[in-house]
């Protein structure tokens, strides 16, 4: 006999929220390193920081690769995900509606 394993109808939403939540929050876990590059270099178009990195004491141009490795140096691995929790705070709701109201417009639409 072979079990079938099934959601109601009326927990398919809650589901849908819940696994949407779930995956907006690893993706963004995963790749929030590059979210965070990208708005240091975005924040700071022209490159002129004060230099207090290791890295940037007699150059004054800022590069990717020079950069990743102050923070590395400076802060570890941790210094990749400043600011990840707020990030997720407000990515955990917004996927969890994203595919609940996708179901239910096609259901709505008999999809």
């Amino acid at each position: 006999m072979k079990n079938n394993i099934y959601v109601k109808d009326n927990h398919k939403s809650i589901m849908n929220f819940i696994f949407g939540s779930a995956s907006g929050i690893l993706g963004t876990f995963l790749l929030y390193p590059t979210y965070m590059l990208k708005r240091v270099f975005q924040a700071n178009s022209k490159f002129k920081f004060k230099v207090f990195l290791i890295f940037l004491l007699d150059d004054k141009t800022l590069t990717l690769s020079k950069y990743i490795k102050s923070v590395y140096v400076t802060e570890g691995i941790t210094g990749y995900y400043r600011g990840l929790s707020i990030t997720l705070i407000k990515t955990a709701p917004y996927q969890g509606l994203l595919f609940f109201i996708n179901e239910k417009i096609k259901s709505l639409m008999n999809y």
